[in-house]
């Protein structure tokens, strides 16, 4: 193998034309390897127990499944239960929160109120394995039960056994106190005595309408002569509008007759003028002829 020492090679300017001769002659270069040594590192010490530094799962899929609305005001909530470790291990507690403000809630979760197993209707905040689809009802605290129309969001997240908190979590919304129209097709059960009692009272009155609408219906009719009266009238005003239709086409008679008559005279003047020029000229030219004889 051959062998360069470094006074075979020559530093150039990179920017040197090809135009220059080279003084040089290349050689192709055989396969090599390049290596350099990157140096050591040694542990000093290690604590064997350094406590738990992985935080809990996230809780991102909060949603409301159902509102309920009267005296008790009442939601229903749904949510994936995260691992202790990410998505491994069961976590040590679920905190849930609820605020009127979604800003202050996404950027302070400890700004909204602390519902617990007090708010509780139906399921449980203990926690379950990760993965574990979970859906509990809950109550109102006072602090947010009042009548007017509002929106409450709500907001969750897991604690482990070290203290460690879950780092991101989702809002989920519930609206309060909009009324909306009442659907059709839905029946209303009354005490059988009531609905009895109330049907007769509506016949009675039905029967009362009827008859005070017949008797207001009698004295609107009108009587017998005044609706002959009335056809009378009506078959004399026909009679007059058709006498004036009548009288204005008999007055445009003569005139368009006249004009009929003038138009036809004056074509009768011009077929006898025709006529007339074509003989005097028969004549002049008959004239001309026997005079060149």
């Amino acid at each position: 193998m051959e062998e360069f020492e470094p006074e075979n090679f020559e530093v150039t300017d990179k920017n040197s034309t090809d135009d220059e001769d080279d003084e040089f002659e290349t050689v192709p270069a055989n396969k090599f390897d390049r290596s350099s040594n990157g140096g050591a590192f040694r542990m000093e010490s290690w604590a064997p127990k350094t406590g738990d530094v992985i935080p809990p799962g996230d809780i991102t899929d909060l949603k409301v499944l159902a509102i309920e609305t009267g005296d008790k005001q009442r939601v229903t909530l749904q949510f994936t239960t995260p691992g202790d470790d990410l998505d491994v291990g069961n976590v040590s507690s679920l905190e849930l929160r609820a605020s009127m403000n979604s800003e202050e809630l996404i950027t302070n979760f400890e700004s909204g109120i602390l519902l617990n197993d007090t708010n509780i209707v139906n399921g449980s905040l203990e926690p379950m394995g990760p993965g574990e689809k979970v859906a509990i009802m809950i109550e109102l605290p006072e602090e947010l039960s009042f009548s007017e129309p509002k929106t409450i969001y709500f907001a969750m997240r897991a604690k482990d056994e070290s203290g460690k908190n879950s780092s991101r979590y989702n809002i989920a919304s519930a609206t309060f106190g909009i009324k909306l129209k009442p659907t059709r097709g839905i029946k209303v059960h009354k005490d059988s005595n009531l609905a009895d009692d109330e049907d007769e009272d509506v016949a009675s009155k039905g029967k009362k309408k009827t008859k005070e609408d017949e008797k207001s219906h009698e004295k609107n009719m009108p009587s017998k002569d005044e609706v002959m009266k009335g056809h009378v009238s009506d078959t004399a005003k026909l009679d007059e509008d058709n006498m004036d239709d009548q009288g204005k086409n008999s007055k445009w008679w003569p005139v368009i007759v006249g004009i009929g008559v003038a138009f036809t005279v004056i074509m009768i003047v011009l077929l006898i003028a025709v006529v007339i020029i074509k003989r005097s000229k028969k004549r002049t030219y008959t004239s001309v002829q026997n005079q060149q004889c």
